[in-house]
This record gives structure tokens, C-alpha cells and sequence, in this order.
């Protein structure tokens, strides 16, 4: 089984291509998340701005 982190990339490669919804057609990058991997609670916010998109 893959550890935690190898799971996490995964997902992230699949995010960076990924053409399901409207943002894809505009969006510059796709920003995922980050943090501890063995965190017990998780915020979720709002979406990535502009900046974010430019920047990755």
C-alpha cells in the first residue's frame, strides 16, 4: 500500500489535470493543498483567487 504522502501525490497529479468542471478551462495551475499529513482536523476554505491560480 502506498504511504500517505506517495497517496497524496497521486491525487495531486490527478487535480493537475483534471477537466470535470468549468475551472479547468480558465484556471492557470491548480493549487493543492498543504500541511501536516498526519493531522487529525482539517479547515477547508475558500477556493484559490487569482493569485493563487498565477502562482501555483
Amino acid at each position: 500500500m502506498a504511504s500517505k504522502q506517495e497517496q497524496l501525490n497521486q491525487i495531486n497529479a490527478k487535480i493537475a489535470v483534471c477537466q470535470k468542471c468549468p475551472l479547468a478551462k480558465t484556471r492557470t495551475n491548480t493549487v493543492p493543498g498543504t500541511g501536516n499529513i498526519n493531522t487529525d482536523i482539517v479547515f477547508i476554505g475558500e477556493g484559490p483567487g487569482k493569485s493563487e491560480d498565477e502562482q501555483g
